[in-house]
């Protein structure tokens, strides 16, 4: 549901820096029926234009909505963005007690939710058929943006609807709180123009998506309501304008210069070469002077994501930018510096071919390669200089930028309203908490991060598992499990190295190797069989009467067995043969073999005779592409196909009509009750294990955090497994491989490592 929305404002009332708007084309998924209200309440001091700012705001409005993920993480963004810009003005002042400072008020309608997000002393007013709501927080820095590095929001929700009216204001006069005579229709507010002094004033209906400009006139009490006036006859949509900076946005401290300088010398003779951004924003700016480039980089706008959520880039208290800029200054001052020395030495060499030739003749400047030595010598002792102090200097202070916004969001997580703004709150803070990490380890990161953590298992529904090695790595030290299977007391993986599977069973004090089993590439009756790239459990009344089934790339297969001798059989090919022979799933008697480089699924029937029968398609037409699939589950009529990007296909059979039916993507959904859940876009399933009755679920593995996600066969969560917070006992790395057991034992594998848990 889009909403229009109509800007009030009073002739009599000086205008202050606001956006209302809309998504236009291009925008981010999620964001294309957003709709976008910004107001801005600056300090009196001048470090930057009313406006440079209204230019900012409406720059950044644009970019919010070519931000995907969340709408909290969106305008987090903005209000991020916001505050560079002021915090770079204020940097060319020296006293903090004239730096320019703003409050904020940001209000986003997302479908028919409006998010609000404050910073500093502002406030929030929803005005409603049925009565008011008010958002504000008192204990926020009253200065708000443009003091500090560190953006702490604090976020509010609530529902709207065609005909609301928002005011948004610094602070909101006690006559309106809870006035029975301001009401949601706009005629009326003329009688309130006293107390709306600097506030922005938007109604909301029901609509396109379109913005609208209107003014309001003052009344008295007793004089009759006055109509609004549009300022446009035919309303259009607004499509957010490409801002152009104007030529003198604003002053920098001039950089000592000198005519002829060597710092001019230096940047013009040597070759300089400049790296390309990967990725332009759309509203980027082209050939604007020195001073005014550096201000548009603390601006730079956050990229537009193409999938999830993408977080905005944080600005670190050791800003990489401002030092930039400073060793500029440096380097023009040291110029100056070696400038005089290459006056002194000309001079002196003046002097002495003066002193030798008489004539009073000397040379005018160094030579050639004096100047291109000390063209070369001077940018590396400056970078090694430069070099010295960030590796000094920087990390310790993005450390502590890092941690700072952790806390700042983890503070902020705990005061939401919502369990969906709760979830966002404490997964910005476990982000912030990866990047602190990242330059240091400390006691204090890891507590907090298992309070988000906790936090977010809380909200999530999620169950933690303890798990334990079930045997020695240092027994296959080169294996690479790809594929376990628990039978009772029975261990079998799939060594992807060596293309052969290993056996272990279960003893007092774990699982020992059982290195007279043989399962692997060999010729065996015949049949010559490759590195294997699946396997599966059958059951036992199978020709071979053995439990394990193995099969090559080629469609050979093996039946394996602890203390007998495999045997094998070869699958008769499709017409055109095999391709890319990727897995294999058994159900019913039937033997499902999925060909992904021919973009097909082949049944064998034939389960008492080593699936000897021409195979015939699942598919008589082709409503999924296969290409990138990767695992198949088959539960009577219904086949589950998971391919490479974490997605799931879900087909049905009709026994009746044999006709096949399809849904791709079948969509993943946490319908366990409450505001917040599972966020799956940011989840990228790579395996998955069906559970046979009484309780028929689908589990899938996420390898980054090494979690499991049981879902019913509709796709409905059911719950999610992760191993226990700082208990060092799993890996860091990717997960390889999974299995559930019957006896509700889990099975976890790194590399050449598994783990076992069981199941709460």
């Amino acid at each position: 549901m889009k909403y229009d929305q109509t800007v009030y404002t009073f002739e009599t009332h000086q205008p202050r820096p606001f956006f209302a708007g809309s998504a236009g084309k291009g925008a981010a998924r999620g964001r294309e029926e957003d709709s976008l209200i910004v107001c801005l309440f600056p300090s009196d001091a001048q470090a930057l234009t009313s406006e440079l700012l209204e230019q900012t705001l409406n720059r950044l409005a644009a970019a919010f909505f070519k931000t995907g993920g969340s709408v909290t993480n969106a305008m987090r963004g903005l209000a991020d963005g916001l505050n560079k810009a002021l915090l770079s003005g204020n940097s060319q002042l020296q006293d903090k007690n004239s730096w320019q400072t703003a409050a904020l008020a940001i209000g986003v309608v997302h479908r028919d939710t409006l998010f609000v997000g404050i910073n500093g002393q502002a406030e929030v007013l929803v005005v409603k058929q049925d009565g008011q709501e008010h958002f504000f927080d008192r204990d926020l820095d009253p200065r708000g943006l443009g003091y500090s590095s560190i953006v702490h929001p604090r976020y509010f929700q609530t529902s709207v609807t065609d005909g609301d009216l928002l005011l948004l204001a610094g602070q909101i006069p006690m006559e309106l709180l809870g006035s029975d005579k301001l009401k949601p229709n706009p005629i009326d507010l003329g009688e309130f123009e006293p107390q709306l002094e600097g506030a922005g004033i938007v109604r909301l209906t029901h609509g396109d998506g379109i913005t609208r400009q209107a003014k309001l006139k003052p009344q008295t009490p007793d004089a009759p309501p006055t109509e609004e006036i549009e300022t446009a006859d035919e309303p259009e949509a607004v499509d957010l304008p490409q801002i152009e900076w104007p030529e003198e946005a604003l002053e920098t401290p001039e950089i000592e210069e000198e005519s002829n300088s060597l710092a001019e010398d230096l940047f013009r003779n040597v070759p300089m070469i400049y790296p390309t951004p990967e990725v332009e924003t759309q509203a980027e700016v082209d050939d604007l002077p020195v001073a005014e480039e550096d201000f548009v980089e603390e601006v730079d706008l956050p990229e537009p994501e193409p999938d999830m959520l993408d977080e905005t880039r944080p600005t670190p208290v050791f800003d990489m930018r401002q030092f930039k800029a400073d060793a500029l200054h440096s380097v023009a001052k040291s110029a100056g510096w070696l400038k005089g020395i290459e006056e002194k030495t000309e001079a002196l060499i003046q002097k002495g071919e003066t002193a030798q030739s008489g004539d009073g003749e000397g040379f005018g400047e160094l030579s050639p390669i004096s100047k291109w030595l000390i063209a070369i010598l001077v940018p590396i002792v400056l970078i090694g200089i430069s070099t010295i102090i960030y590796l000094s200097q920087g990390p310790g202070n993005e450390y502590n930028y890092f941690l700072a916004q952790a806390k700042a969001s983890a503070s902020n997580a705990a005061m939401m309203q919502t369990d969906e703004l709760k979830l966002e709150g404490w997964n910005q803070t476990v982000a912030w908490l990866d990047k602190a990490a990242a330059y240091q380890k400390s006691e204090e990161v890891n507590a907090l991060y298992v309070q988000a953590r906790l936090a977010l298992d809380e909200l999530e529904g999620a169950k933690r598992l303890i798990y334990k090695l079930a045997f020695a790595p240092g027994l296959y030290p080169e294996m690479i499990v790809s594929n376990i299977i628990s039978l009772n007391r029975d261990l079998y993986v799939l060594d992807q190295t060596s293309g052969q599977i290993r056996h272990l069973t279960l003893q007092s004090r774990g699982y020992t190797p059982d290195d007279s089993f043989v399962c692997g590439p060999g010729t065996y009756g015949g049949v010559k069989v490759g590195a294997l790239i699946d396997m599966l459990p059958i059951p036992i009344n199978n020709p071979a009467k053995a439990p394990i089934l193995g099969i090559d790339a080629s469609g050979s297969l093996i039946y394996c067995s602890p203390g007998v001798k495999p045997s094998a059989a070869t699958l008769t090919p499709p017409d055109g043969g095999w391709q890319e022979l990727k897995n294999i799933t058994f159900d019913s008697g039937r033997l499902f073999v999925l060909d992904s480089g021919t973009n097909a699924v082949w049944i064998y029937r034939g389960f008492d005779s080593n699936f000897d029968r021409v195979p015939v398609s699942y598919f008589d037409e082709m409503p999924v592409r296969l290409q990138s699939a990767v695992d198949l589950i088959v539960s009577k009529d219904e086949l589950f196909v998971l391919h490479g990007d974490g997605h799931t296909s879900h087909c049905l059979a009709s026994q009746i009509s044999g006709l096949v039916t399809c849904d791709d993507p079948y969509p993943y959904q946490d319908i366990r009750g409450g505001e917040g859940g599972v966020d799956f876009s940011g989840l990228k399933f790579n395996q998955a294990a069906y559970s046979p009755p009484p309780d028929p679920s689908i589990y899938f593995l996420d390898p980054d955090k090494a979690e499991l996600y049981q879902f019913s066969l509709l796709m409905n969560l059911n719950q999610v497994l992760r191993p226990r917070l700082s208990d060092g006992s799993l890996p860091t790395g990717k997960a390889t491989a999974f299995a559930v057991a019957a006896n509700r034992q889990v099975f976890l594998a790194f590399g050449n490592a598994v783990y076992y848990a069981v199941l709460p």
